[in-house]
């Protein structure tokens, strides 16, 4: 297939012209229908990435709703199509091809939002802290700058 190469993203963002999605041969109705499920699984992906990029500014609720959409989608193609049946010949390589894509995209986004959410969870901690002493009025306190409980 001449047209199945992975996409690569440009640091701005931008991909280039040939994507995983891509291919001359016709495919059967089962693996368009997952192409496109696929297909956008990646468009939200990408739009995940520019929302992280952004510093977060925008609507992740909808991002989020997309993502769960074309999951929920994907998990509905697997009940009724035959994966063994496609897993064959030149569909079942840009079959491959395409998931690999997506796995790789997904494993991306995963990592990415674990360090937004180790980052909130610290930052969380620090004015958590900064709460509990400012409330504090050091009765307590283990040790203070004039001994045990001085003040």
């Amino acid at each position: 297939m001449s047209g199945g190469a992975d996409r690569m993203v440009a640091d701005d963002g931008r991909r280039d012209e040939a994507g995983p999605f891509d291919g001359d041969d016709p495919p059967s109705a089962a693996h368009v229908a997952l192409k496109q499920a696929l297909r956008r699984l990646d468009a939200a992906l990408d739009a995940e990435s520019a929302f992280l990029r952004q510093g977060l500014a925008g609507n992740f609720d909808e991002i989020t709703r997309q993502k769960g959409q074309c999951l929920l989608d994907l998990a509905r193609l697997a009940r009724v199509v035959d994966v063994q049946a496609l897993a064959t010949g030149e569909e079942g390589d840009a079959l491959r091809r395409n998931v690999r894509h997506i796995r790789a995209r997904l494993a991306d986004s995963e990592a990415t939002l674990a360090r937004y959410l180790d980052a909130a969870r610290e930052v969380g901690a620090i004015v958590s802290e900064g709460m509990r002493l400012a409330e504090s009025d050091g009765t307590y306190a283990e040790a203070g700058p004039f001994g045990r409980y001085g003040r």
